[in-house]
């Protein structure tokens, strides 16, 4: 139990300090490293899965088919999500989501997967990186 202090603002004071100390102890603050955005729990039970595999074993051909199967899911969700938010565009709801929309076209992730030598990547850095690997010698490890 708290002394209870006659003063208001020492008792303000001593009530905040509770309060930020249950926040800091109960309240998770940070990365939540189990949500991933654009990415349905299918595809993460199946992410889950390839990592184990290739924990195991790193050559494991199961492997590419876990990573090609988790794409595919990834991508329809993406697209899912883009369609209905297409549809919630419509003209009898308000026309400012469908002005914002044609006003800035590039405001969702329609990035197309390119390949690599066997590698297949959307995001710009890896891109960038298997496609300089190309011109460079390696060390085949």
């Amino acid at each position: 139990a708290l002394p209870i202090s006659m003063d208001v603002g020492v008792g303000e004071r001593q009530f905040r300090k509770v309060i930020a100390a249950a926040t800091a102890r109960f309240i998770p603050a940070g990365r939540i490293a189990e949500i991933r955005p654009n990415f349905p729990a299918e595809a993460a039970v199946l992410a889950n899965e390839r990592d184990t595999l290739r924990h195991a074993d790193p050559g494991d051909p199961q492997i590419r088919d876990l990573n090609l199967e988790s794409r595919r899911m990834v991508n329809q969700h993406k697209r899912t999500k883009w369609i209905e938010h297409l549809k919630s565009c419509n003209l009898s709801t308000g026309v400012s989501k469908l002005w914002l929309l044609l006003s800035n076209p590039k405001s969702h992730d329609d990035r197309a997967e390119v390949q690599f030598n066997g590698h297949a990547s959307s995001d710009p850095k890896k891109c960038a990186c298997y496609f300089s690997r190309q011109f460079t010698l390696h060390p085949s490890v």
